[in-house]
This record gives structure tokens, C-alpha cells and sequence, in this order.
């Protein structure tokens, strides 16, 4: 980022702390207290206690929800931009951001050529923006943050590079399309046998959840995985889906495809699975989940 905020700010001052080669205090959160942060390739964020953002760093695809191509000092998002709620938690992909309210609304900004923001539907593989409007409208819109509905009350959250997850309320079906809602569950598949190197088969896949040998829990080992994850009401988890939308080059939206996801859509593979904790590589994804003790990998 130091490379970054010189040439973004020649002639200008550049604050210590973007050109530090060791840990030191981020000048202007010195009076906030911060109760978590995250990070991209070239911005940074703040969460205070107060439910307020705080965001520095580039400003490229409008993740910062400011007009200055650069930030180099922390600049606090307006809470008008989230309904006036407080935020909750925060999420950062490479240039975009995801945010949620103490509400459980679910807020997203920055780039979306890749369906990242969760804000366009597909149909036969075709993108379709929500709104017919014009380009440059369009582009403003990226940089402001919007609520996805079907995410509201999302129990957990990740980001990749480009992608995303989220554990939702199976009830919760605003933006899942009929065709979504008619597919056939195949539910988790055991990990596949031994395939030659660069067999089509293998690649595949590896395009769709599936379960490594091994590390399925025991019983026991199942009760514990409910009380470290906070999860001791089984059937909450129970009624969740794990959805997945963005870039999908390398199947790691789990839907068995390489074409990218413009809405959020639930996992099909996952069927009946008990869902615990999801988390987002640059370019894969992993849950951490339980099938059923009494019915097999392969659901009808």
C-alpha cells in the first residue's frame, strides 16, 4: 500500500504508519476503540464499538464510498449509506466489501464485474442486471452500499478474492429463483477415489463440495464441534444453507459449473447437512459441516 499512497498522493505528507516496516498505531483511530478489522490487497478497515466503519487505502473500485481516488487516513462511512443502523461485522474480499447491521441486513460495495455484490440475476447462463439503467448510473451505484436481502440474518459470512459465502435461514428464500428451488439435492459426496493426473473427471469434481476420508466427526466429536462454534441449538443449524455467489473460475462457488454467480444461490451438494463454519481461499472454499448420523453421503 506505501507504494500506492505516494504515487495517489505526490507532494503530500504520507502518514507514518503506510510506510512502517514494523506494527505501529494507525493515526486517526486513536480515540475509537476498534473491535475488529480487516484488510485487501490495498484497503483496510475498521470496526469500532459504536457500529461504525472506518476505511483508508485505494479507492479504485469505489470500496472506500468516497470521491478521492485515495485514502490515506481513515475516513468513517456516513451511517445513512446502512439505513442509519449500527454495523455489526465486516468482510473484505480484494475490492469489495460486505458489511452487516446489527439488524442482520446485509450491505455490499465495490466492484462487481465478477457478481461479487450479489446484485444481478442469471438465467441460462446469461447475466441480467436488476435494474435497466444506464452505465454510468450503474457504476455510481457499485460505490454505495446496498442491502441483498436474501442475506438478511446470515449467521455467518466469508470472502474470497472475488467470491463469497454465507450461512442463511433455509426460510429465508427472497432471491431464490423457482428453477434454484426445484433442483435435486445430491447431498455430500464421499471424496473421490484415486483419478489420474489431469483426468476431466477429477477436475469436476473438485467444482462441487465434497467430503475428504477421514474427517467426518464422531458423536462425540460432534457435540463438541456444536459448543465451540456456539452452535449448541442444533436445529438452527439445521435450518441454514450455505449460499455462494462471484467469481467461479475454479469451482469454488460449489455448484459444479466455472461460470460466474451474479446472486446468491444455495449450495445444492450440501442437501440435509448441518453447516458450522464456511471460509473463502482466493480461489477455493471449505465448510465445516456434519450429514445426518443416519442417512448415507448420497441423497435422492
Amino acid at each position: 500500500m506505501a507504494s500506492r499512497a505516494k504515487r495517489m498522493n505526490q507532494g503530500r505528507t504520507i502518514p507514518l504508519f503506510l510506510t512502517a516496516k514494523e506494527p505501529c498505531r494507525v493515526s486517526g483511530l486513536e480515540k475509537l476503540k476498534v473491535k475488529r478489522v480487516t484488510a485487501s490487497s490495498y484497503h483496510s478497515v475498521s470496526l469500532t464499538d459504536k457500529g461504525e466503519l472506518y476505511v483508508w487505502g485505494s479507492n479504485k473500485h469505489g470500496q472506500l464510498v468516497s470521491k478521492e481516488i485515495f485514502l490515506a487516513e481513515p475516513v468513517k462511512i456516513e451511517a445513512n449509506f446502512f439505513s442509519d443502523e449500527k454495523i455489526g461485522a465486516v468482510w473484505s474480499g480484494w475490492t469489495h466489501l460486505v458489511a452487516q447491521t446489527e439488524s442482520g441486513k446485509v450491505f455490499t460495495w465495490g466492484r462487481a464485474d465478477y457478481g461479487q455484490l450479489g446484485r444481478s440475476s442469471v438465467h441460462d447462463g446469461q447475466r441480467q442486471e436488476v435494474c435497466r439503467i444506464s452505465e454510468e448510473h450503474s457504476e455510481q451505484l457499485l460505490n454505495v452500499p446496498v442491502p441483498v436481502p436474501c442475506l438478511t440474518g446470515a449467521s455467518q459470512i466469508a470472502c474470497g478474492s472475488e467470491h463469497n459465502l454465507a450461512i442463511v435461514d433455509k426460510r429465508n428464500q427472497t432471491c431464490q429463483p423457482q428453477e434454484i428451488l426445484a433442483e435435486k439435492r445430491v447431498g455430500l459426496q464421499p471424496y473421490p477415489p484415486a483419478f489420474a493426473e489431469g483426468d476431466p473427471l477429477s477436475l469436476l469434481l473438485l467444482k462441487a463440495p465434497v467430503c475428504p476420508p477421514g474427517v467426518s466427526p464422531s458423536a462425540e466429536q460432534h457435540r463438541g464441534i456444536h459448543e465451540c462454534t456456539g452452535r449448541l441449538d442444533a436445529s438452527a443449524a439445521e435450518g441454514s444453507q450455505c449460499f455462494s455467489w462471484g467469481w467461479n473460475e475454479h469451482g469454488m462457488c460449489g455448484d459444479g459449473t466455472e461460470a460466474n454467480i451474479y446472486a446468491p444461490k444455495p449450495i445444492p451438494a450440501f442437501g440435509s447437512a448441518e453447516l458450522f463454519l464456511i471460509g473463502c481461499g482466493a480461489g477455493h472454499s471449505m465448510a465445516l459441516c456434519q450429514t445426518p448420523l443416519n442417512v448415507t453421503h448420497r441423497e435422492s
